[in-house]
């Protein structure tokens, strides 16, 4: 799964989020978050997409990129999960 990979057609964000997730399972993190931050660029509202690279990044011990990423949610209304917040910590 490349990061460079191009998709054409109209389900763009759900091609892309499809490689994000195929990506996260073959322990590519670094290519799922490429693939993730382009499902929001294509789909700004996918709630889904923004809590998984939330994770992706508490994961990656990026705890900073993912409590900004909670901010950007918070700012925009985006849903976040209420049990991701709890295990971030963050109210």
């Amino acid at each position: 799964m490349s990061e460079g990979l191009k998709i054409s057609g109209n389900n763009n964000a759900e091609a892309y989020f499809l490689i994000a997730q195929a990506c996260f399972f073959e322990n590519k993190a670094n290519s799922a978050v490429i693939n993730l931050r382009k499902v929001i660029e294509l789909d700004p509202e996918n709630s889904v997409a923004y809590n998984n690279l939330v994770m992706l990044y508490m994961q990656m011990g990026e705890k900073d990129s993912a409590v900004a990423l909670v901010q950007k949610m918070r700012m925009n209304g985006i849903k976040t999960s209420p049990e991701l917040l709890r295990k971030m910590g963050v109210k």
